[in-house]
């Protein structure tokens, strides 16, 4: 044939070919409009884009790729199970989000029935995916290694609350809030595994009142926190016990009793004041002090001789959520005692038999009430407004402060001698052994607390005989306190408010556990001289 006429034949053979193609792709195009064609239901197929489809998270906005255009205004999806949905598009892509969120460890299926392609020349009968959401994700809290849920109360501030994941989480994603508002990051102390959070209570000022709630949360795995964990936590003065009231572990305490106590001459020996938990001591007129009983639990056979109210007994009773009972008040202390409706008893008044008189000593020190006449209250006394307060079982002694020699308070001519094979101090009262009638010894207190407070004149006559007027300490507050227990000291800081017993800090602010025994609590006025 020769070069020429074989060029000639081989681009007649290339037209043609091509002539081929297109006739073929146009053929092609023509049968596309059929929707049997699977050529182009290939190039339509839609695909449901998820990273995961058999754990999607509970927020996780669906995708839907077509590949190319396709008419919205035909496409119609179905959720199966039925969810409610919002859809959205986005080029050739169709996002589907649920109303809320979906529900958990659940299969779906999304359906979409016929649709078009955007020019209505090819149709799909149908399509659908399945998928599986995620498991239920929620946060376990723990307070001192106890489940806790709703409310709770704690002791000391000493207390951790644990918040526990099943999965590994994304730390950065966690929010932890303190009464709606985010906990910092670097407050939060994830553990290794990032499965747990340990928040220590010590930032809490005892009689403090706070909701914490883990509020979002992703694991690793992108699971969703699925439900909020909350609780609301009241951080309560942690106060000592004298083992003589055998309060447990678990122990529920009712209104403490406060009963006021003569110190006299003709008073002494007085009787119930070593089985107290707490007893304060303060000047009642012309040097001469008087105190105050506190009971968390039982209480005495015996106790006496019981003496009027002062104006002390007041923020006394409101901080502790007590009943106090005494003789009788002056016309200014009694008026502030109905004035500001405190739960007290008062022999002058009282018609329930809670005090009896004895005859072994002259009239007003033969004044006494009894275990059972002053428990009873507890129950005929309902509705009084209770204190953020637990009390503390007897435990091991706690090595507090510095060693330091017993105190001295010469206000109120009392000084202190360390026992210490006894771990006790031995009280003194004018130089004179002070003693409890009950049990025919020395008073020994484990803890003496000597407690400096702003006092003023109340500005009316106490004891009218000799024209005594009547002090009042201003117990709201806080301010500076010297604590003794088995021979050491330590400088504190008092503590104490309505509805908050007094509880003391050391000099980094953190909460003092006091040792198991009998608390005497001398309060001093600054700069009392009488």
């Amino acid at each position: 044939m020769g070069l020429e006429p074989a060029r000639k034949a081989r681009e007649s053979g290339s037209v043609n070919a091509r002539a081929v193609i297109a006739i073929g792709l146009g053929a092609a195009l023509t049968a596309c409009a059929l929707p049997s064609n699977p050529w182009f239901l290939a190039a339509l197929h839609p695909r449901l884009l998820v990273a995961n489809a058999q754990r999607v998270p509970i927020l996780a906005e669906l995708k839907v790729d077509f590949g190319q255009p396709v008419d919205p205004q035909v496409v119609k999806v179905r959720i199966t199970p039925a969810a409610t949905t919002v859809s959205r598009w986005a080029g050739n892509q169709l996002f589907v989000a649920p109303v809320g969120h979906w529900a958990t460890a659940t299969d779906y299926a999304i359906r979409i029935a016929a649709f078009q392609d955007h020019r209505h020349n090819v149709q799909i009968k149908g399509w659908q995916a399945s998928f599986r959401t995620q498991p239920a994700l929620t946060a376990a809290l723990f307070l001192d290694g106890h489940p806790v849920t709703g409310q709770a109360v704690v002791g000391g501030s000493a207390s951790i609350l644990t918040v526990a994941f099943p999965l590994a989480m994304q730390p950065a994603a966690v929010q932890l809030t303190v009464d709606g508002k985010p906990l910092g990051a670097s407050a939060m102390g994830w553990q290794a595994d990032r499965q747990r959070i340990s928040l220590p209570l010590d930032g809490f000022a005892p009689g403090s009142t706070v909701r914490l709630s883990v509020d979002e949360g992703r694991s690793d795995q992108g699971d969703l926190l699925t439900a909020a964990s909350s609780v609301t936590i009241t951080t309560a003065v942690l106060e000592p016990s004298n083992p003589t009231s055998g309060v447990a572990s678990g122990f529920v305490a009712p209104h403490p009793l406060q009963i006021v106590v003569e110190n006299s001459g003709p008073a002494r020996p007085q009787v119930g004041l070593q089985g107290a938990d707490m007893v304060f001591e303060y000047i009642s007129e012309y040097s001469i002090t008087r105190m105050t009983a506190v009971y968390f639990n039982t209480v005495p056979p015996l106790i006496g001789p019981v003496r009027s109210c002062r104006m002390v007994n007041i923020p006394l009773t409101f901080a502790f959520g007590a009943i106090t009972m005494c003789s009788g008040a002056s016309d200014g202390t009694l008026g502030q005692l109905w004035h500001q409706h405190v739960p007290v008893v008062i022999n002058d008044y009282d018609r329930g038999g809670h005090f009896f008189r004895s005859s072994a000593r002259l009239a007003p020190h033969n004044l006494y009430t009894s275990s059972d006449r002053a428990l009873r209250l507890r129950t005929e006394m309902p509705g009084i407004v209770g204190a953020a307060l637990l009390v503390d079982p007897a435990h091991d002694d706690l090595a507090l402060g510095e060693p330091a020699g017993a105190p001295q308070v010469p206000l109120h001519a009392v000084s202190y001698r360390y026992d210490d094979g006894r771990k006790l101090y031995l009280r003194f009262d004018h130089g004179s052994p002070f003693l409890d009638a009950a049990t025919r010894g020395q008073l020994a207190v484990k803890t003496v607390v000597v407690v400096h407070v702003p006092f003023r004149d109340a500005g009316w006559v106490e004891d009218t005989n000799g024209g005594a007027h009547s002090i009042i300490y201003d117990l709201a507050g806080q301010g500076p306190a010297e604590l003794y227990s088995d021979g050491r000291l330590i400088k504190a800081t008092w503590h104490m408010s309505q509805g908050v017993p007094i509880y003391f800090t050391d000099a980094s602010g953190r909460f003092i556990h006091l040792n198991a025994g009998l608390t005497w609590i001398h309060l001093v006025g600054n700069g009392q001289s009488h």
